[in-house]
């Protein structure tokens, strides 16, 4: 029975997978004329979000040389893997230190080839969404039969419990483990082009992580960016090593700042810049809004006076290309029910969030009528 001001509704497509259907929106074609947004994409019920970062993927290629030496063919191969790290948004989660499955394989793998205990690298390959933070990630190494397989193992084994106490409050299920592959799968990279892929992928490699915090507003992350994926591809005349990097920033300069500084590492291996697509625009908060100040006043009214927390997120929302693409003045805010771990296989919404969000929208809608 509640009231409803005049509403248009706006349904967009492949949001998860890099905000295409709000980049692809023709706001003249659907002659969107509502200068009011109500963006129901918040993952945490009590909040209010009124800024969101902007963004934008870099996607790099390095080629690969193949030892032409025959003895690789008496060599034994063995699978390195990591899995059960925890993972998570590549943009709310990068600054809890979670482990990134590909980065923990390359300074494992580069360990066990600087102490002499495999041969070579054959390949690697992790992750697979340019949104999250790599749960797991593999590589082939060979072994020759004058080294010792007894002796890999067991400082697999230790390097197994070293991460896992490394990452213990981050990662509790994270495992390091070996196995033998399937022999005769390709000849080992040239010395050249495993030092290329592994010196981009250890820590001190490309820039990733959180790497400058908000001035303005406590505890959020400005700027970041995210080794979300790579993997060994093919053409027609070539291998190569494909890297993904998401980069993230309220401050579009920064974005740009930093996927310049990536692809800097990469040519200086060699590699080259395959895709780097124009950014996605930011949000930037508005505490004076009058929207939000209405659903303030609901959440009070419906919460016995308690207030909702009003936040930024260092993640893309469509508001930010939504204002671009309607209006400059569209006042927006985006609220919604809980979803816990984001991004990842263990996703999920806690159901009893929904009722209390579907009112507070009924409530808003309610109060937007006396706006009008």
């Amino acid at each position: 029975n509640s009231r409803r001001p005049p509403l248009e509704l706006l349904f967009t497509l492949d949001e998860e997978r890099g905000l295409k259907g709000a980049l692809g929106l023709d706001a003249k074609a659907l002659q969107l004329e509502g200068r009011t947004l109500l963006n129901l994409d918040t993952e945490e019920w009590e909040s209010v979000y009124i800024g969101c970062a902007g963004g934008g993927d870099s996607r790099f290629r390095i080629p690969l040389v193949r030892s032409n030496n025959v003895n690789y063919q008496d060599c034994h191969f063995y699978q390195l893997s990591i899995s059960h790290a925890t993972g998570g948004h590549s943009g709310i989660d990068i600054d809890k230190n979670r482990c990134n499955a590909i980065e923990l394989l390359a300074e494992l793998s580069s360990l066990l080839l600087h102490e002499g205990l495999v041969s070579g690298l054959v390949s690697i390959r992790g992750g697979d969404k340019r949104n999250a933070i790599p749960r797991e990630a593999t590589a082939i190494l060979t072994l020759m039969p004058n080294q010792s397989q007894s002796s890999l193992f067991q400082a697999v084994q230790a390097l197994n419990e070293e991460s896992k106490q490394k990452y213990s409050a981050t990662d509790p299920n994270l495992k390091v483990e070996i196995a033998p592959a399937a022999d005769d799968i390709g000849a080992p990279l040239e010395d050249v082009s495993t030092k290329s892929i592994l010196s981009l992928l250890v820590q001190s490699g490309l820039k990733r992580g959180a790497l400058k915090m908000s001035e303005s507003i406590t505890d959020l992350v400005e700027t970041s960016s995210n080794l979300a994926s790579v993997t060994m591809k093919f053409d027609e005349k070539s291998e190569f090593f494909e890297i993904c990097c998401s980069t993230r920033s309220s401050v579009a300069s920064q974005i740009e700042d930093v996927r310049a500084d990536l692809a800097r590492a990469v040519t200086s291996v060699h590699g080259i810049v395959i895709e780097q697509p124009p950014a996605y625009t930011g949000w930037q908060p508005n505490m004076n809004s009058r929207v939000l100040n209405l659903v303030k006043q609901c959440f009070q009214a419906q919460n016995n006076g308690k207030q909702p927390e009003v936040k930024a997120i260092h993640a893309g929302l469509e508001c930010g290309m939504l204002i671009a693409k309607i209006a400059p003045d569209l006042d927006c805010i985006s609220f919604g029910p809980t979803i816990v771990d984001a991004h990842t296989p263990d996703e999920r919404l806690d159901l009893i969030t929904v009722d209390p969000f579907f009112a507070l929208l009924l409530n808003l809608l309610d109060a937007l009528c006396d706006e009008e």
